[in-house]
């Protein structure tokens, strides 16, 4: 897919609609808002697993509800019909760690740290979603 190598801004509405499947198209041109939406249409293909894509898209048509509050029911488990397992325990902290250390090892592999002036850092918000942003940056080479 394409919009992992596109920034946000230069797409249209249309550029990230196109990126779903035929099916979940669908299932998105049921919730007018969120068809509309090129902010809330970008969120949602950020989820890799359609499963997930789907569970936000109906929990929004059928509570008539934000995008913001169906991410968070359905990343939360509320919308699913596996409501009586038990959440797995996942380690944040280990798993920014463990996904830094290999960008670290890739930018060196591939010489990034040569030719470029790269931020890695780690995001949090008041949601609890948590972003690993990198940045890069060419290097002036001064004569």
């Amino acid at each position: 897919m394409s919009h992992k190598y596109v920034g946000f801004a230069s797409q249209t509405v249309e550029d990230i609609y196109a990126e779903f499947s035929p099916e979940l198209q669908a299932e998105i041109d049921t919730v007018p808002a969120l068809r509309q939406s090129k902010r809330d249409l970008f969120e949602l293909i950020l989820w890799a697993d359609e499963y997930q894509q789907r569970a936000i898209i109906q929990c929004m048509r059928d509570q008539g509800i934000t995008y913001d509050e169906a991410e968070e029911r359905a990343s939360y488990n509320e919308y699913h019909e596996q409501e009586d397992e038990e959440p797995p325990v996942v380690d944040l902290d280990e798993i920014v760690r463990v996904l830094y250390a290999h960008i670290d090892t890739y930018f060196r592999e591939q010489g990034v740290y040569e030719t470029w002036d790269v931020k890695i850092r780690k995001d949090s918000n008041t949601k609890g979603r948590t972003r690993i942003l990198i940045s890069l940056q060419e290097t002036v080479k001064e004569m």
